[in-house]
């Protein structure tokens, strides 16, 4: 074609490429539309007033075990209550078949933890302290956040402070990334004594080494009010155990590190103090089993907390005057709070039965973003698009044991964070009954 030809119709041709890209496309609403037989797409249908029955119960535990961070703290909250984060971990060589030298003295021994992030007030002074293993960790064992590991009961390290968890640290006149430091031998020798007197073997293998000192309990104080939970990157730099010394070869200034490495078992602990400080409504329908008070509000904890239990009693409804083909589905729950300061990024919902087995939902298999559970500050929302699971749901597929959850914590990715949310219930008669949580379906009949 000569060139001249070619432009006179380009025009043309852009536009049918463009209906051809576009025309692939589809939006939320046409999901689904391909089961429809053609010519019925105008019997599309949608309601909102499924009923949905809610509240809210204790989650029992969650694993904690090799997370991507550590957390350290205790904060109060006004609805919540009280929450304590302690954490247990070993420590490796940085180099096998290491001495301390001949004579060896100890100048301090100190661990430390790289900060990465916070949750709550670090105006509010926190005491920590420290403790000595005296069961093995396992790097191939499953740990949660209500497991207790044995101490030896020596109190190593009481340290109260102010967190900064975004000012350098002075170390040896240098500026050093955000961390916290803990002095292990200020309170007590027994450590610092006990590893600078470690023998060759001790020290020849991490396994043996991991027999011979198997690592630290680490806890604060609970707070009364405010308080924070401190993030800590477990692999950081400043993440170790170190220890300053000198011997007769080399004098004094000396320091050995055992990091925590990749290799290293830890996990958290917990702590929600029984409930015993949180709201009295809380505490009715949280602890008490008043679940008809959630109809007014319910409430979804991280850190092993709280959960939603979310049952759509008459969903099958929906096929008692034929099959029907669901466009879209989508679960949505509002935020009840002015405050969203504490409310979590994302969260999860998810199948489990009673021992905390969880199943996928087929459409958290679809790009996530599309599965939903973001928050939308700008409707105050989380929403989450549910068309193939009830549609599967519908037809029978899913195993009637698993009940449907609204969780702050992933138990896929097993992300955690210190966060909460307190949401509107499902009383479908309340006055704020368009805030209430509720199924939006858009369906076609067959």
């Amino acid at each position: 074609m000569h060139p001249s030809h070619f432009l006179r119709y380009l025009p043309v041709l852009t536009f049918l490429l463009f209906v051809a890209v576009t025309s692939c496309k589809k939006e939320p609403l046409e999901i689904g539309l391909d089961l429809v037989p053609p010519g019925d797409t105008l019997n599309i249908r949608q309601t909102d007033t499924a009923t949905v029955i809610s509240y809210s119960t204790l989650l029992d535990s969650i694993r904690t075990d090799e997370l991507s961070l550590m957390y350290l703290g205790s904060a109060m909250d006004p609805v919540f209550g009280k929450t304590t984060a302690s954490l247990n971990t070993q420590f490796r060589l940085s180099s096998t078949g290491f001495s301390f030298g001949t004579n060896p003295e100890w100048d301090s021994l100190v661990v430390m933890f790289t900060y990465k992030s916070y949750q709550g007030d670090t105006n509010t002074p926190l005491t920590v302290r420290v403790y000595e293993l005296t069961e093995d960790l396992h790097l191939d064992s499953a740990y949660f956040s209500n497991d207790i590991i044995q101490h030896n009961g020596i109190e190593l390290a009481s340290k109260t402070f102010i967190p900064h968890p975004t000012d350098s640290v002075t170390v040896w006149g240098d500026k050093a990334m955000p961390h916290l430091r803990i002095n292990l031998s200020s309170l007590s020798p027994v450590l610092a004594d006990k590893i600078i007197h470690a023998t060759d073997d001790d020290l020849s293998t991490n396994d043996k080494f991991l027999t011979f000192f198997k690592g630290l309990y680490i806890t604060v104080d609970p707070v009364n009010a405010s308080g924070s939970i401190l993030y800590f990157e477990p692999t950081g730099s400043f993440s170790k155990l170190s220890m300053y010394f000198s011997n007769e070869e080399n004098g004094d200034s000396l320091r050995y590190d055992f990091p925590i490495t990749s290799e290293c078992a830890y996990f958290n602990h917990f702590d929600h103090n029984g409930y015993f400080n949180a709201s009295p409504k809380f505490q009715m329908q949280v602890l008490y089993g008043d679940t008809s008070a959630g109809t007014e509000r319910v409430y979804v904890q991280s850190m092993g907390g709280v959960r939603t239990k979310i049952i759509l009693p008459y969903i099958k409804d929906l096929y008692k005057e034929g099959k029907v083909a669901l466009n879209e589905a989508m679960l949505i729950f509002t935020n009840a709070e002015e405050e969203d300061s504490l409310l979590p990024a994302r969260l999860s919902f998810v199948r489990m039965d009673k021992e905390g087995k969880v199943g996928f939902l087929t459409d958290q298999l679809d790009d996530e973003y599309y599965f939903g559970g973001y928050y939308n500050k700008s409707t105050n929302e989380y929403q989450f698009r549910i068309t193939r699971y009830l549609q599967r749901l519908l037809e029978g597929y899913y195993d009637e044991s698993f009940d449907l959850y609204l969780l702050a914590d992933n138990p896929v990715s097993r992300s955690i964070s210190a966060r909460r949310v307190i949401l509107f219930g499902s009383d479908p008669q309340a006055p704020d009954s368009n805030k209430r949580i509720r199924l939006r379906v858009t369906y076609t009949k067959l």
